[in-house]
């Protein structure tokens, strides 16, 4: 869950055990992941858990098949970064996306666009 939410585990260990509570830009990708309110996640009532559509929870990298790179949840509005490499991922700008691209194409990178439709 951290991973694909870009959190570090830790911070999901604490949620679970109470100690903390995820910030407002992630409790928004819970309630889309989890399909509830954010009254349900952090008070527990009326929550259950959903199966996980695969179209979100995770891609191919296509240098090894049998590795499966997880993908930050759709969120309306915006683009991420996502690093096979470095297994980093990060919601960037518009104009940071465009200037990424270039750079990219320049340097003869392979890139991946996922539009949700």
């Amino acid at each position: 869950m951290g991973e694909a939410l870009g959190v570090p585990q830790q911070a999901v260990s604490a949620w679970e055990r109470g100690i903390a509570k995820p910030t407002k830009p992630v409790l928004r990708q819970l309630t889309r992941v989890f399909g509830t309110s954010a009254e349900a996640l952090l008070k527990g009532k009326g929550f259950r858990l959903p199966d996980l559509p695969l179209r979100w929870a995770v891609g191919v990298d296509e240098r090894d098949p049998n590795r499966q790179v997880p993908l930050p949840p759709p969120v309306p509005g915006e683009i991420w970064e996502v690093s096979l490499t470095s297994d980093d991922r990060q919601s960037i700008p518009l104009e940071e996306a465009i200037a990424l691209l270039r750079r990219a194409a320049k340097d003869g990178q392979a890139v991946w666009v996922v539009v949700e439709k």
